[in-house]
């Protein structure tokens, strides 16, 4: 189980560093898909959630706050918030 947590703890990671590039609706629902199977796999997956919430409260508080709107930011918390759960028990 150990592999399969990391390979989308990692895919999660990903799929964000691509979505901070270029802020879109379907690039943070792959986020929020692939973070519910890390946790679904195995539920230390939830540190990588944790990881993007700190990351994004970061970015939201500091000065590369005006690169993102209060509207992205929103929107990816609130796929993370719904999605997560949908795909955790949809597992």
């Amino acid at each position: 189980n150990d592999i399969h947590v990391t390979f989308f703890y990692l895919l999660t990671v990903l799929f964000y560093l691509r979505w901070k590039e270029k802020p879109a609706f379907f690039s943070a629902l792959w986020v929020a898909v692939s973070a519910g199977l890390a946790v679904a796999t195995k539920w230390s997956g939830v540190f990588v959630i944790g990881l993007l919430f700190v990351d994004l409260i970061w970015g939201w508080l500091s000065q590369t706050a005006a690169r993102f709107q209060k509207k992205t930011i929103f929107s990816l918390l609130g796929l993370l918030t719904v999605v997560v759960p949908l795909v955790y028990l949809a597992s």
